[in-house]
């Protein structure tokens, strides 16, 4: 279904434990949040006020754009890459779970978001694992910060890019067709735009 071409102390310790490690998501290892939400090596939320959290749709990466700002650090998984550097678009596939452990897409379906993200001068050996992971990290749904921005009623969410033929292509990263651009020179979000979601197609599979 195609939605859019275009959501005492001890016991207060373990249960900060409980709150921070969590199952799930799409990035990350067990290094604890800051409140801040941005982990203490640097990556997480660059807007963390921005990030919403109120409402079962803001799980899904075309509504948390406001988590995201121009010139925070972004590559993380991806860091040892190598090969020739060409501008790179991925196709993210996300998955998640309600408090039931229901799909609310129904079986196995996922929500595909074609070349959401567009990296520059990503080396060939940049994988679509590591990128959507590092996403799911900048978007505070990684696995080390998902209790922070989770929305209610969701249990689980996993970002992937990879399986379908056109996961990746090279092409030029454009900020009018791509909704975030990464420099991988530099690490760090070149570009975040809302603008150009109207045109970016969404759909279930």
């Amino acid at each position: 279904m195609k939605l859019t071409k275009a959501s005492s102390g001890l016991s207060a310790a373990v249960l900060l434990s409980m709150l921070l490690v969590g199952c799930g998501g799409g990035g990350g290892g067990g290094t604890p949040a800051e409140s801040s939400g941005v982990l203490a090596d640097g990556f997480g939320p660059g807007n963390a006020a921005g990030c919403p959290k109120s409402v079962f749709s803001d799980i899904w990466i075309n509504n948390r754009l406001g988590c995201l700002a121009v010139g925070q650090a972004f590559v993380n998984g991806g860091l040892k890459a190598s090969g020739t550097k060409a501008d790179r678009a991925f196709l993210i596939s996300q998955s998640v779970a309600d408090q039931s452990l229901n799909n609310p897409l129904g079986g196995s379906v996922a929500r595909h978001y074609k070349y959401f993200l567009c990296v520059r001068n990503a080396p060939a050996g940049l994988t679509g694992q590591a990128a959507s992971s590092d996403l799911a990290d900048a978007l505070g749904i990684g696995s080390v910060l998902r209790t922070l921005y989770f929305p209610p009623d969701v249990t689980s969410n996993s970002l992937r890019s990879e399986g379908a033929v056109d996961s990746v292509v090279a092409v030029t990263c454009d900020r009018s067709v791509h909704p975030v651009v990464v420099d991988f020179n530099t690490g760090k979000v070149e570009s975040v735009n809302s603008a150009a979601l109207p045109n970016l197609q969404i759909y279930d599979h």
